[in-house]
C-alpha cells in the first residue's frame, strides 16, 4: 500500500508539472502571438508613413518647404523603425546566446551626454521636466562595452518618457559604489517618473520578453514588449541585476547594477586649489553633490537656492574684497533665472567674473540671449567632476595670479588623483 501511495503520489506530481510547463508554453505562444500582432501594426505604421511621405515628395519637388517637411517626417519614421528591428535582433541575439560583450575604455561623461542628446527631443515635445543627478562619482573611466551601457540607459529612459504625461517629471541618478573586487566599481543608474506607474500582478512579468501590461491606458503607446527584457540581459552579462519599484498612477523606479573596470586616472588641478565658486541652482542635490565634487579638488564653494540669493552672496563678497573665482547658475530657476543673474551680476560687478551656465536642456534657444547678458560658458548637466573642473580651468590667467584676500587655506595633497583637505593638527 505504502509503495502504491508513493507511485500515485509521484504521477500526480508528474502530471502537475506537465500542465505547469504546458500551461507556460501555452502563454508564450500567445505572447509571441499577441506580439507578432503588435509587430505588424508598429512596423507598418512608420512604414506606411515612410511610403506616404515619399509620394508626397516626388509631386512637390519645386516646393523646398514640403520637401523638407516630408524629409523630416520620413527621417523620424525610419529611427522608429529601426529603433523596433533592432530591439528584435538584439533579442533574438540574446535568446540564441550569441551576443557577446566587448571591454573597451568607456568616458561616462561622454556616455551619458550621448544619451541625454538622444532622449531630449522626446522629453521637450511632452514638455516634461528633466533631472540629472550625480553621486559619489569617483572614477568616471571604465572598461565596458559603450553601446549595450549606452543601451541600457536609453531604454530605460525612453521608457518613461513614454509612460509620463505631459508636464511628467523623469529623473535620471548615476552612482559609483565601492565593490569587494579590486580596480572595479559597482555603477549604478536610476530612472525615476511619475508616470502611469504598473498594477502590481505585472510585475512578476515585466522582464519577460514579449510582455506588455494589459492595461488601457498604454493601448496606445508604441512598444515591443522587448525593452525590459533587453535591459536585464545587459545588465546581468555585466555581472549585475535590475530592479523595479512602482505603484499604478503614481510612477515607476528601475535600479540597475552593473560591475565595471575602473581605470585610473588622475585630474591635476593645482592652480584651481584655494579658488572660490559660488553655485546656484534650485535642485539641491545638485547643489551639494557640486559642492562635494568640487571640494575633493581644493575648490571652496558656497551654494544657494535663487538667483536673488546668488546675487547678494556674489555683491556681499565683492564689498568684502573676496570676490568669487566663479559664479555657477542653473539656466531655470524660479523666480530670477541664470541669465537674468547673469544681467544683475554684470550690472553690479562688471565682467570681471566669469558666469557659467549650467542646465538639463538644450542651450540652443537660449545662448544668443545668454551670451548678451554676460555668460562665459555652458555645462550640460550632469555635472561630471572632470567637465566642471576643465571649464573652470578655462578663466585661469596666463600668469599665476597674486594671492586672493582670502583666509588663509589649508595645503592640497594629492590622494587616488584627487585633492583633499589636509587637516593640520
Amino acid at each position: 500500500m505504502t509503495e502504491e501511495i508513493n507511485l500515485q503520489t509521484h504521477l500526480m506530481e508528474m502530471l502537475r508539472k506537465e500542465k505547469q510547463i504546458t500551461a507556460d508554453l501555452e502563454k508564450a505562444s500567445r505572447a509571441k502571438s499577441d506580439f507578432l500582432s503588435r509587430m505588424s501594426h508598429d512596423i507598418r505604421t512608420p512604414m506606411n508613413a515612410i511610403m506616404g511621405m515619399a509620394a508626397i515628395a516626388r509631386s512637390h519637388l519645386d516646393s523646398e518647404e514640403r520637401l523638407l517637411g516630408c524629409l523630416e517626417k520620413i527621417d523620424t519614421s525610419s529611427r522608429l523603425l529601426l529603433s523596433i528591428i533592432n530591439e528584435v535582433l538584439d533579442m533574438s541575439k540574446i535568446e540564441s546566446g550569441s551576443i557577446t560583450l566587448s571591454e573597451d575604455e568607456v568616458n561616462l561623461p561622454e556616455l551619458v551626454q550621448s544619451v541625454v542628446s538622444m532622449v531630449q527631443p522626446l522629453i521637450d515635445q511632452k514638455k516634461q521636466q528633466f533631472q540629472i543627478h550625480i553621486n559619489n562619482m569617483r572614477h568616471e573611466s571604465v572598461l565596458g562595452d559603450m553601446q549595450r551601457l549606452q543601451q541600457l540607459i536609453m531604454n530605460l529612459l525612453t521608457n518613461a518618457v513614454k509612460y509620463t504625461q505631459e508636464g511628467g517629471t523623469i529623473r535620471l541618478e548615476i552612482c559609483e559604489r565601492p565593490s569587494d573586487e579590486p580596480l572595479t566599481g559597482i555603477y549604478e543608474f536610476v530612472v525615476e517618473d511619475n508616470g502611469i506607474g504598473m498594477h502590481s500582478e505585472f510585475l512578476s512579468r515585466i522582464f519577460e520578453p514579449f510582455e506588455r501590461a494589459d492595461d488601457q491606458r498604454i493601448y496606445t503607446v508604441q512598444g515591443t514588449g522587448l525593452g525590459l527584457a533587453i535591459c536585464k540581459s545587459i545588465v546581468e552579462m555585466m555581472g549585475g541585476q535590475i530592479q523595479v519599484e512602482t505603484e499604478s498612477g503614481k510612477g515607476s523606479k528601475f535600479t540597475a547594477f552593473v560591475c565595471l573596470k575602473r581605470t585610473e586616472g588622475t585630474i591635476d588641478e593645482k592652480a584651481l586649489c584655494g579658488r572660490t565658486v559660488l553655485i546656484a541652482d534650485d535642485d539641491e542635490i545638485t547643489c551639494v553633490n557640486t559642492s562635494k565634487y568640487l571640494e575633493t579638488v581644493g575648490i571652496r564653494t558656497d551654494w544657494v537656492s535663487t538667483g536673488q540669493e546668488a546675487l547678494n552672496r556674489a555683491v556681499a563678497m565683492h564689498r568684502k574684497g573676496q570676490d568669487y573665482f566663479a559664479v555657477i547658475l542653473d539656466l531655470k530657476m524660479p523666480g530670477m533665472d541664470g541669465i537674468k543673474t547673469t544681467g544683475k551680476i554684470r550690472e553690479n560687478l562688471g565682467d570681471d567674473i566669469p558666469v557659467i551656465l549650467i542646465s538639463a536642456y538644450d542651450f540652443s534657444e537660449y545662448s544668443d540671449r545668454a551670451k548678451e547678458a554676460g555668460v562665459d560658458g555652458f555645462i550640460t548637466k550632469p555635472l561630471f567632476l572632470s567637465r566642471l573642473v576643465s571649464k573652470l580651468k578655462q578663466f585661469l590667467p596666463d600668469t599665476e595670479p597674486k594671492a586672493q584676500n582670502l583666509p588663509e587655506a589649508p595645503p592640497c595633497s594629492t590622494e587616488n588623483g584627487f585633492f583633499w583637505w589636509r587637516i593640520m593638527l
